[in-house]
């Protein structure tokens, strides 16, 4: 038995027991790899180095310094996956960095929730500042206070936390009318085909730049729409600018040629986006792959529901 010592994308280190004190360099290993959450799974292991050391009480250990013999992505892809979950301060960044591929929908150690206290909307804030001024929508001097408005308060405002650390978040805005609304308020007077009595309001949209690259973006609008139909609202409207008017364009909304200025944005000009869930959740001009990842839930609710 070897205990896995530390990882990196081109081997491992491992340290056993001086029972096994005849392996030597250039050996060849064919292991079986028991990764909690993941399972088994099998790699090649040519042996670089040997080393003893002494642990407590003065017992001598082996230690094993190893390279895959051969890359595969298997492995890579489920080392990945523990170290996501497991290795402190990991990042998608990091493992990207690090050599690690990075699968879109790898979202077992993240927690979707709603923001319920003071710590929760300070981390939200807090997210939003980092996104924004990584996107250059607002001064790399603006506060995490900038970020808070009126509109939150009513708001439903979603959160996706790893650990203690909030990466990703939207909100949800239930307005009394179209009048109240953020859109509204920057100009906008009408939307086609959009009926604002069975309408909310979505934006800040916004996930850590350290996990992008795993699907955050996605599952949080399959939430956002969950509660905007579990709410009897069956459109959805907001602002979009940049890359953002393509990731709503591929979920199927509608990009309106009518642009506004976004006053809490710097007055970026953003697009206005919205979308019929109904006839969104049938995949009309959605991919296949767009749908499984942000409309099944969406259709296995309402399946549910007739």
């Amino acid at each position: 038995i070897f205990r896995v010592e530390d990882i990196s994308a081109g081997g491992l280190r491992l340290i056993t027991s001086m029972r096994n004190k005849l392996i030597y360099p250039g050996q060849q290993l064919e292991a079986s790899l028991s990764i909690p959450l993941v399972g088994n799974v099998s790699a090649s292991l040519k042996i670089k180095y040997v080393d003893v050391v002494e642990k407590k009480m003065g017992e001598q250990y082996l230690v094993l310094g190893t390279a895959f013999s051969k890359v595969e992505p298997l492995v890579l892809k489920c080392l990945s996956e523990y170290l996501l979950h497991f290795g402190q301060d990991v990042t998608v960044t990091s493992l990207k960095k690090d050599g690690f591929p990075v699968v879109g929908g790898n979202l077992k150690s993240f927690d979707f929730t709603d923001v319920k206290s003071r710590i929760d909307y300070d981390q939200v804030l807090e997210l939003r500042a980092n996104s924004y001024k990584a996107a250059g929508k607002i001064s790399a001097d603006a506060k995490k206070e900038d970020l808070a408005d009126s509109y939150d308060s009513r708001a439903r405002i979603l959160m996706v936390r790893r650990g203690d650390t909030t990466v990703g978040s939207v909100r949800v805005m239930f307005h009394p009318n179209f009048e109240e609304s953020e859109l509204y308020a920057d100009g906008i007077r009408e939307i086609p085909n959009i009926d604002f009595r069975e309408a909310v309001e979505a934006s800040r949209l916004c996930t850590d730049p350290q996990f992008r690259g795993l699907d955050i973006g996605y599952t949080l609008v399959s939430h956002m729409y969950l509660t905007a139909i579990k709410s009897g609202k069956r459109y959805m409207y907001g602002g979009a600018v940049g890359s953002m008017i393509d990731f709503y364009a591929l979920l199927g909304w509608s990009v309106s040629s009518a642009q506004y200025q976004c006053s809490s944005l710097k007055n970026i000009p953003h697009k206005v986006v919205s979308v019929d869930l109904f006839e969104a959740v049938l995949g009309k001009g959605i991919s296949a792959k767009v749908w499984r990842r942000v409309y099944r839930t969406l259709f296995e609710y309402l399946s549910e529901r007739e």
